[in-house]
Order: C-alpha cells, then sequence, then structure tokens
C-alpha cells in the first residue's frame, strides 16, 4: 500500500494494525501526519516494509515493531520521535 507524497494530516489510527493483518508493505511517507506511532502497529505480523519517514510523528518509537519479525526495510526518519530505540533493535540482523 503506497500512500506516500500526499497531503495526508492527522494521526495513525490505534485500530490500524488490526485492520490490516495480511499487509506486506505499508509506505505512509511524506505526509503531514502527527501524534505517535500507535503500539497496534504490532499486529501487521506479516509487515515486511513501513515507510512512516518525513511526517510530524512525535514520541517513542513503540516496542511493538518488535513484534514485525519479517521487517526488512523500516524508515522512521524526519520525525519528531525519541531519541531512545527500543531493546529490539539490538537483535537485527
Amino acid at each position: 500500500l503506497v500512500l506516500e507524497d500526499n497531503t495526508f494530516k492527522g494521526s495513525i489510527s490505534d485500530s490500524f494494525g488490526l485492520s490490516l493483518p495480511y499487509l506486506e508493505s505499508l509506505y505512509l511517507g511524506n505526509n503531514s501526519l502527527t501524534g505517535t506511532i500507535p503500539t497496534t502497529i504490532g499486529g501487521l505480523v506479516k509487515l515486511k516494509e513501513l515507510s512512516l519517514r518525513m511526517n510530524n510523528l512525535v514520541g517513542d518509537i513503540p516496542s511493538e515493531i518488535g513484534l514485525l519479525t519479517k521487517i526488512q526495510t523500516l524508515h522512521l526518519d524526519d520525525n519528531g520521535l525519541g531519541s531512545t530505540l527500543p531493546d529490539f533493535f539490538s537483535s537485527l540482523r
């Protein structure tokens, strides 16, 4: 699902990860999304590619991203996310 380079505004719904369990790619970069990354993102268990770059997201990177065991590409740059990385980053290969 590629929705980059639009003018989407607002936050990512808390139910987002619960409603698309078979999604493999999600590109929401270069929009005007605000708020935090919902912890329910961990429900996207088949996700291989996630891009939330170049938005206005804030807060910490949720540790639930560590549940995305198939993830190969993760872009979170150019946001206002916290400076502490969740523990799962140390186990990435």
